[in-house]
């Protein structure tokens, strides 16, 4: 059963991606964006996203207790230490139009949405586009044209 928000997503002004219509109930409504593990790195996305917006929805960063917390965000960062909770994420965030991001080794292989790596002293990003569809969300052509682009690597009931 799919959740409100997780239909056809459409495009938006940022030219990154967008998530579909119905995931935000009010026009000001805030773009909530979750930190699961990582404090420090919640405390400087907060300082700097504070007072910003995304297509008129104000950032509203939560350090996230648990996994189960992520379907009521619109983003979530995991930190790579917290490779442990990625079943459980996955599974609360399955069919919802949440966008997961990471930062450990294999991140998007296992179901997740964007990865950051080092590779050669310099930092790269991974998609995977079969997460991002399940998700309902549009990661646009020119994002994609950066990224490396990483499929499922094991049967989609498995995963988000």
């Amino acid at each position: 059963m799919r959740r409100p928000g997780c239909g056809r997503a459409r495009s938006d002004r940022s030219g990154s991606g967008a998530w579909p219509p119905e995931t935000f109930a009010r026009q000001d409504a805030l773009f909530v964006v979750g930190v699961l593990g990582n404090e420090s790195f919640s405390v400087v996305l907060d300082q700097v996203v504070r007072g910003k917006a995304i297509n008129g929805h104000p950032f509203d960063v939560r350090r996230l207790r648990s996994p189960e917390e992520a379907a009521a965000c619109q983003m979530v960062f995991v930190g790579a230490q917290e490779t442990r909770l990625l079943p459980a994420l996955f599974k609360a965030v399955r069919a919802t139009a949440v966008l997961t991001v990471g930062d450990g080794e294999s991140f998007t292989r296992q179901g997740g949405i964007m990865n950051f790596v080092v590779r050669d002293n310099r930092v790269r990003f991974e998609v995977n586009t079969d997460a991002a569809g399940r998700a309902g969300l549009s990661i646009s052509s020119k994002l994609l044209q950066l990224a490396t682009i990483v499929r499922d690597v094991r049967p989609a009931e498995d995963s988000r």
